[in-house]
């Protein structure tokens, strides 16, 4: 019995589709017919483990591999699929539809991604909400086993500060980044510690607590009062804002071997995007941050360091790192490093005798003075770190007079004790005119660019 009706934009089993193909039992071809599997989820469980249509289980989604993504009647379709999701165009899907937009897919469900939230470790009351093109994609925070249907792409997962009475302690979580793709389904497993000590120029008090609600307001004494979390971490969480401050890590070498993770939270409360800012401008001459002989696994994260002058120590404005002739590791992470000065090495950063990780930081407009002046952005001294990611001097210049190294200078005669640089943007590039070295140049990782 043949279908009465002009047929446009659909998927029919046994049509041939549109064209020399079509089937007119199934009715007038009006264009835009395929005959191919849907590549359904589950067709077996139409509705879901649920049972019920209309939610995010249900087994008629589509998959990635479906012809029938971006290939319906953009002005025949509504605007959005029956869960209420808009129409999405896949871009590595050719749009074989048509209308305003032609990139509305057949049937009833829009491909999408899916994402379930488990939290492990965590505290009575956890909640989390998600984070897309670095705006609150909901702004509702949700609960453990939380499932959603998204518009495919990045996500970021983050957790709600939440207290506990049983630990007396504020729990929290690093934010997880996740990519759901379309039609997949991903899970972001988030595990909930125990921030120690949370920092706050605007609402701390150094008499406080130094929990979320009752926060210090130095950093100083955020580092000096931390309290152990879990094998000998000590987490401090800075909130955005404005901090003049000349920061001492413990000494390992003296004793003090405590594994310190700081983090600088940005205005929206994500370890992300703008950063609070340390300013050195009263350290009476001294390093912004001195990192001498930390523990491994120190970490420094998401802060802008600015103004930093050292003219006592003569190195590293911004950051001074030194271990031993054993080395060392710890991690410097998505810090921008602005406007700091030293005497003779490394305006920014100076590190001998380390192997710490320097990764995603920018490096502008930092100098060194005197002679001999190396390093305006970065120096290391007989150091086997690596340093990935960053930007040296390609925003704005960095400055060493009468030197070569006016951004980088490496002091080592062992290629074992040079650094390597991975993936970073360097002007003049790493064996340019702004580089310079001792008698070791630095190992290039491959992917640099200037």
């Amino acid at each position: 019995m043949a279908l009465a009706g002009c047929v446009r934009y659909s998927d029919i089993q046994g049509s041939g589709g549109s064209g020399g193909n079509w089937d007119p039992n199934f009715g007038i071809d009006g264009g835009g017919n395929i005959d191919s599997d849907p590549c359904f989820v589950d067709a077996s469980d139409p509705n879901g483990n649920d049972n019920i249509f209309g939610t995010t289980d249900d087994g008629l989604r589509l998959t990635a591999d479906s012809n029938c993504i971006d290939a319906a009647d953009g002005d025949a379709a509504p605007s959005t699929d029956m869960l209420g999701l808009e129409r999405l165009d896949i871009s590595d899907v050719n749009n074989t539809g048509s209308g305003e937009p032609n990139y509305a897919d057949i049937g009833a469900y829009e491909v999408f991604g899916l994402l379930t939230v488990d939290f492990l470790n965590e505290p009575t009351g956890a909640q989390c909400t998600l984070i897309y093109n670095n705006e609150y994609y909901d702004g509702i925070w949700h609960d453990d086993g939380y499932q959603v249907g998204l518009i495919p792409g990045r996500y970021i997962v983050r957790l709600k500060p939440t207290y506990s009475s049983s630990s007396g302690l504020w729990h929290t979580a690093d934010d997880v980044t996740v990519d759901v793709a379309p039609g997949a389904s991903e899970t972001a497993t988030v595990w909930y510690w125990y921030p120690a000590v949370w920092v706050s120029d605007t609402r701390g008090d150094n008499n406080g607590d130094g929990g979320y609600d009752d926060p210090y307001q130095t950093i100083q004494y955020g580092i000096d009062n931390a309290q152990n979390v879990a094998g000998n971490v000590y987490r401090v969480m800075v909130e955005y804002g404005t901090y003049y401050e000349h920061i001492v890590f413990p000494n390992a070498d003296a004793g003090d071997n405590r594994v310190i993770k700081l983090k600088g939270l940005n205005s929206g409360g994500m370890p992300n995007g703008d950063k609070p800012i340390v300013n050195g401008t009263y350290n009476s001459g001294y390093s912004t941050f001195k990192l001498f002989y930390v523990a491994d696994d120190t970490l420094v994260a998401n802060f802008y360091i600015e103004d930093g002058k050292s003219t006592r120590t003569d190195s590293g404005g911004g950051m001074d790192i030194q271990g031993t002739y054993e080395g060392g590791t710890c991690t410097i992470r998505n810090c921008t490093f602005d406007n700091n000065l030293a005497n003779r090495y490394g305006g920014a950063l100076c590190i001998r005798f380390h192997n710490p990780t320097i990764e995603g930081c920018v490096f502008k407009n930092n100098e060194v003075k005197y002679s001999p002046a190396q390093g305006g952005a970065i120096y290391t001294w007989w150091c086997a770190g690596d340093i990935i990611g960053c930007n040296i001097g390609l925003e704005v210049s960095n400055y060493a007079p009468s030197s070569d190294s006016d951004e980088i200078y490496t002091g080592s005669s062992f290629t074992e004790y040079v650094p390597t640089y991975q993936d970073c943007g360097i002007r003049g590039g790493l064996d340019g005119d702004y580089c310079d070295y001792d008698t070791t140049p630095p190992i290039d990782g491959g992917g640099n660019y200037q």
